[in-house]
Formats: C-alpha cells, structure tokens, sequence
C-alpha cells in the first residue's frame, strides 16, 4: 500500500534539516536528501518547486512554533514578570528541543543571510513583536523601566541561542578538563537569564519617584485663574466704576 503524499512531505522535510544542518545550504544536494528520506528526487519536487523552497519551509517551520508558542505567553493574564520569564522558558525549551536549529541558524548566517526571504523575517519578527508587548505591558503596569525593545531583544535571544549552541563546545571542555564548564546546566542558565533581564528592567530611583509624584500631581486642585476671588471682584468693580466715569 503507497504511503499516503503528507507522510512522504515529512519525511522529505526532516531528511532535509538533517541535511541541512549537517551541511548548509550550499552543501546539502537535493540527490542527499532523497536518500535521506528513501524517496526518489521526483517526490522532492512534487511537494517543493526547488531547493529553495524546501530550505525556506524549514527555516519557517522553525522559527512558527517559537512565535505561535510566544504570543500564547504574551496574551495570557499572567504578570508582566511572569510573561517574560516564560517567554524565556518558552525559546530555551523549543531550541533545545531542536539540536539542528542553532546549526541550520548559524550556517546561514554565515552565508550572508542571503535565504532568508520577506515572509521568513516576518515570521522570525513575530518574537520581537511578542517581547515587546511584553515589555510595554509591564512599562505601563509600572513595573518595567521604558527600555529599548530591541536592546531587550537582543540581550536576551543571543546568549540563549549561543547557549544552546556551544553545548559540543562545553562538553569538549569538561571532558579535557579545561574549564568545567559542567557546573553551567540549563537549568541554572535560564535562571540567570531570568534575573539579568528582570535586573535590566528594573525601575531606577528616579522612575519610582516620578511615579509616586504623578498621583500626588494628579491630586492637587487646580489653581484659581488669574483675577478670581475677592481681591480680583474688588478690582473688577474698581476698574468699571473708573470706567464709567470717564
């Protein structure tokens, strides 16, 4: 009985991220993947019109499920605090989950970016986007001091990345007992993570004060205008009785 065409297109998808990440874009050959996947090349081409095209579903495959998984986290009812500690939690996880994306990342991004197509950036800026209502929700919630987004952004995505990818790097280094690097689990670096961000964050003395003095601003009444009261109806009559005489 033939396999049915969705499990041949998997097939072909996870062949090709093996291939992929093993070899960039450059060195992984549409002949390697069909073997990888036990299909003939002319499956290939029935679901994807060309390399390209696979590359480009995979690179978007990727980067979805972190972005569909993080605006979960952005509109859900927890504290500002809490979202950008599971925002954290949630990327971490998803790129441990896949080894091959911070090589497939990496790769390209020595090739000069040069695949990475306007639907793929819009897609990859979906979790900027998400960190960013974040951050403007704790802004506005008082908790957060107004920061650059994109600094945030940054200072968060690299060192998680990196982490994740740097593991053989790690172990290579334990194992020759160069620096142990072991005592580092992921576990103890996404706690750290959590704590620099909440720390870069974190209201300054000068962000509380303005705060606490905008409800006591608000409080004041207003002040009379010009003229008003007793003495400014003394001179008011003075005035129109000079008037009349004249």
């Amino acid at each position: 009985m033939p396999r049915p065409a969705g499990d041949s297109r998997q097939k072909i998808l996870d062949a090709a991220l093996t291939e992929f990440a093993a070899h960039g874009f450059r060195g992984a050959s549409v002949d390697a993947i069909a073997r990888r996947a036990r299909v003939n090349k002319a499956m290939i081409y029935y679901h994807f019109d060309n390399k390209v095209a696979l590359y480009v579903e995979i690179l978007q495959g990727i980067f979805t499920p972190i972005a569909d998984r993080t605006a979960a986290v952005a509109a859900s009812g927890a504290a500002p605090e809490a979202k950008l500690a599971a925002f954290i939690d949630v990327f971490f996880a998803l790129a441990s989950a896949w080894p091959y994306m911070p090589r497939v990342m990496m790769l390209e991004l020595a090739d000069g970016a040069k695949r990475l197509t306007p639907d793929t950036l819009r897609v990859m800026s979906r979790l900027f986007q998400n960190l960013n209502a974040i951050l403007e929700e704790g802004w506005r919630a008082g908790v957060f001091r107004r920061a650059d987004p994109l600094m945030i952004y940054f200072n968060l995505i690299a060192p998680l990345f990196f982490f994740v990818a740097s593991a053989p790097i790690r172990d290579a280094m334990a194992r020759h007992k160069i620096v142990d690097t072991g005592r580092v689990d992921a576990a103890a670096f996404v706690a750290h993570m959590k704590s620099v961000a909440l720390r870069a964050l974190a209201l300054e003395p000068a962000d509380v004060a303005a705060a606490a003095a905008e409800p006591a601003a608000a409080a004041q009444p207003a002040a009379p205008p010009r003229g008003s009261g007793r003495g400014g109806r003394r001179a008011r009559r003075t005035a129109v009785r000079t008037g009349d005489d004249q």
